[in-house]
């Protein structure tokens, strides 16, 4: 089994992109602008509005090399839509 991707150090050094929302972008601009390891995912973030968390999950079950981040709550929404 080949090694996944588990830590934001471990994506920033990736050729992956990350998926994810403007508001994502803000949020990393705002409170992580100085930080090496978020600046170099920011400049692999690929917008996508609106995000949609159950396409994403569906590919990382099917595809290699795809991943997504999202909170728990998100999960747990996700999840609970059957």
């Amino acid at each position: 089994m080949e090694h996944g991707i588990t830590t934001m150090r471990e994506l920033a050094k990736s050729s992956l992109p990350m998926m994810g929302t403007k508001e994502i972008e803000i949020m990393i601009r705002e409170h992580f602008s100085n930080h090496s390891v978020f600046s170099k995912v920011l400049k692999k973030l690929v917008i996508q509005s609106p995000l949609d968390l159950t396409g994403s999950l569906k590919n990382i079950a099917r595809y290699k090399n795809c991943s997504t981040i999202i909170g728990k709550a998100a999960l747990l929404y996700v999840l609970l839509l059957k």
